[in-house]
């Protein structure tokens, strides 16, 4: 007789779904299967509109499924026909216990997230995402009190590639200049563990960290109040590739925040109007998410200008105005990503409350970078010392992952896992090749 098939939830470390999480059952099945279960589906839109025109033309994505609902009971009684334990405990306790450690996990903070789950029954269901919703109805119980029966209903939302991290709140900006703000996706593995920075930087971020954690605190409990701003506004200057937005994610990630990312060139309009109505958008969105505001490039618009008297750059000013005058009013923390030190006129840098450099690392954390780059199971070649290469090579973070991976892609293309110095060095030659091409 044909063993029945059970619904199989498989849970996994990481947002790609390429590593299971490291607990002592994986995958648990479901001791019963529903009798049914329901998913809504999502239809996505591209809406491409101009400036100025009432018309849209609106371009069929896909259809995916965002929500997967699943009832189902724990029992404890031993008497259910076809139902299947995932221990030999088999309390409704232990059942409940090993379906929490599947669905949800608690980070190195001490915060319970989910887990990214792929969740599987047969032919007919492949869902990836996580849990959004777990109701418990407790309805038998032995005689000290112990649960004998659980009815369950635990709803999913989707997490596939294309679809929105669960820190992130999604929603469709309605401006034509602002389709839909950029989440800034970070796992559990963006955290001091993995991340490295000097003693300095480390230092500034965790004061970022502890101003989010704590501000609504010394205002409301300590009644600290002292006309002091809401808001936070920070400044992050580097060259590319220095971890200004790894940064980001660190602080959203430990401080279980939303971040969403702007590019300020597309902020700001050449339609008058236009520009305050992008910026009231993205505040209010950040309002009501209460989010994290990332804006990057923003050179282009707080940069020093060598001549404000034609129309343009009086107008520009006013923008630059009214995005500063906002960021005042709004209760939360502002980060402003700069590529070039030294960049911004003094009359703006009066408004920031940190700023923090984030220069090319040193030699002591190049090696280390070089080190972290490439995964254990690759063997190196004994020709290859990464102190020396740090040594002679002044990288970024950034561009030193570029090189790992194209050793790395270069070396599975040959089926091998040797290393050869040969490829590194050219590796390095591309990045600093691409470095040369976006100088003037």
């Amino acid at each position: 007789m044909e063993e029945l098939t059970k619904i199989l939830i498989y849970a996994y470390n990481n947002r790609d779904f390429s590593k299971l999480a490291d607990i002592d059952k994986n995958p648990i099945h479901l001791p019963i299967n529903p009798e049914s279960f329901e998913q809504e589906y999502g239809i996505k839109f591209n809406v491409a509109s101009n400036l100025n025109e009432t018309n849209s033309n609106t371009n069929y994505i896909r259809t995916s499924p965002k929500e997967l609902m699943l009832a189902f009971i724990f029992d404890g009684t031993e008497s259910v026909l076809a139902y299947k334990y995932n221990s030999d405990d088999h309390s409704v306790k232990s059942q409940l216990k090993i379906f929490n450690e599947t669905i949800y996990h608690t980070d190195n903070q001490g915060n319970i997230r989910p887990r990214y789950l792929h969740i599987k029954w047969g032919e007919s269901l492949s869902y990836y995402g996580f849990i959004s919703n777990l109701k418990l109805n407790y309805t038998l119980f032995q005689r000290n009190g112990d649960p004998l029966r659980i009815e369950v209903e635990a709803t999913f939302i989707s997490d596939t590639f294309e679809e929105q991290h669960t820190h992130f709140i999604e929603r469709e900006m309605t401006t034509s200049m602002i389709k839909q703000p950029i989440p800034l996706l970070v796992d559990e593995y963006v955290n001091w563990d993995n991340i490295v920075f000097d003693k300095d930087i480390t230092s500034q971020i965790n004061d970022l960290i502890n101003w989010v954690k704590f501000k609504e605190k010394i205002h409301a409990e300590w009644e600290f109040i002292n006309n002091q701003r809401l808001s936070y506004l920070s400044l992050f200057q580097g060259p590319l590739g220095t971890g200004k937005k790894t940064a980001a994610k660190l602080i959203g990630n430990l401080t279980n925040s939303n971040v969403y990312h702007f590019a300020l060139p597309y902020v700001i309009s050449n339609y008058i109007g236009e520009t305050e109505k992008n910026i009231n958008d993205i505040f209010q969105f950040a309002s009501e998410s209460k989010s994290i505001l990332f804006f990057d490039e923003a050179d282009a618009i707080f940069g020093k200008r060598t001549n404000v008297k034609d129309a343009h750059n009086k107008y520009a000013n006013q923008e630059v105005a009214y995005l500063i005058q906002r960021i005042e009013a709004h209760n939360g923390l502002v980060i402003i990503s700069s590529n070039t030190k030294g960049s911004f006129e003094n009359s703006i840098m009066r408004y920031f409350q940190s700023v923090i450099y984030f220069p090319l690392p040193n030699l002591t954390l190049r090696e280390v970078f070089w080190k972290r780059a490439f995964p254990e199971r690759i063997k190196l070649e004994s020709s290859i010392n990464f102190n020396e290469i740090a040594n002679n090579f002044e990288l970024s973070v950034k561009e030193i992952n570029a090189v790992a991976e194209y050793c790395l892609i270069k070396t599975e293309a040959i089926d091998s896992n040797v290393l050869d110095l040969e490829s590194i060095l050219y590796g390095i030659q591309i990045e600093i090749e691409k470095r040369n091409w976006n100088s003037p």
